[in-house]
């Protein structure tokens, strides 16, 4: 009994010991990747309940002032933008009233009146009370599996993760932009979407912070540093430090820039794929739809369902689906 009480204690053989370690390992292996499978499941719901809610927050502003939000809501860039406008729509009406009562002169939802930058931001009040508003995060507008920073690195300004669709043209301020989201103070009606609003996006995934275009752009070479070109606010860009039209993308292979440089995925210049990945063209990353989930992005359509787009989606189609009525439609699965 006393040698079999002896062999007991002696516990596991180091054969054995490395038999249960090499086993747990194997578990861990198997569990990791599923348990990233279930995560980026969950976000991704997420993200798609976000694009629900900004889709009827879209319809909701349009059965009150009988057109959708303007993509900016002047007639230059600085202004407030459509994530601004559908803020009473997201149950953030309390945010929305605090703006409006310090942009009284400046927020306008019809897009009639012409903010002033230099006068905004100059503001006795601007640091000790719209910046902190704009500097609100608003989780309907931020993806789940968005990286920080979470406000502007200059202003401040809260980060936003959805972007308006232009069309297939940024159109360079000459009103012909073919999206229904549209730049100076354009309106779009529902009747102008003839291609149907099942076959029309109105907002797609982009991406709100990514260290790779912290580097020079090769169309100006301007080098955006930290700042980063292209870093987008729910506010618009209000602020001085934001860029012009950062709430705003592009779809498939677009007019503007056509001129200049491939993206470096064999697709022709001016195109804007979704998810981009060239480090190269600023301009081109950053007026392309795209997101962190991986093979593609969501995007709500104007009758506000959600659909997952592959980032190998056909750029003729996707230049469809952004066009509100170039007379092609395409029904997505």
């Amino acid at each position: 009994m006393a040698r079999y009480l002896s062999r007991f204690r002696a516990g596991f053989t180091l054969i054995e010991l490395l038999v249960v370690i090499a086993i747990i390992a194997i578990l861990i292996a198997l569990l990791v990747p599923a348990v990233q499978k279930v995560r980026e499941a969950a976000a991704r719901t997420q993200c798609t309940n976000n694009l629900k809610q900004i889709g009827i927050a879209m319809h909701m502003f349009g059965d009150t002032y009988h057109h959708f939000p303007p993509g900016e809501a002047s007639a230059n860039d600085k202004s407030f933008g459509w994530a601004t406008y559908i803020l009473p729509f997201i149950e953030q009406g309390t945010l929305y009233d605090r703006l409006s009562a310090e942009y009284t002169l400046f927020i306008d939802p019809h897009g009639l009146k012409d903010p002033n930058p230099n006068t905004i931001a100059g503001a006795a009040n601007y640091t000790t009370k719209v910046q902190p508003i704009i500097a609100q995060i608003i989780p309907t507008y931020i993806c789940p599996v968005e990286m920080s920073p979470m406000n502007h690195p200059k202003s401040g300004a809260g980060k936003l993760n959805y972007a308006g669709c232009l069309g297939t043209s940024n159109d360079g301020g000459n009103g012909m932009a073919d999206g229904i989201i549209k730049r100076y103070r354009e309106k779009v009606r529902l009747a102008e979407v003839t291609d149907g609003t099942s076959n029309t996006i109105i907002v797609g995934e982009m991406r709100g912070w990514d260290p790779v275009r912290q580097a020079t752009d090769a169309a100006t070479g301007q080098n955006y540093g930290s700042n980063q070109r292209y870093f987008p606010t729910w506010c618009g860009t209000v602020a001085l430090d934001d860029d012009w039209d950062a709430h705003l993308r592009i779809g498939g292979d677009g007019s503007y820039n056509a001129g200049g440089a491939g993206n470096g995925q064999g697709s022709p210049a001016g195109a804007r794929p979704i998810n981009s990945i060239d480090p190269t063209y600023t301009d081109i990353r950053g007026q392309c739809f795209g997101s962190l989930h991986e093979g593609g992005a969501n995007f709500c359509l104007a009758d506000g369902s959600v659909r997952f787009i592959s980032e190998n989606i056909n750029l003729t189609v996707l230049q469809y689906l952004c066009s509100k009525a170039d007379g092609h439609t395409f029904n997505l699965p």
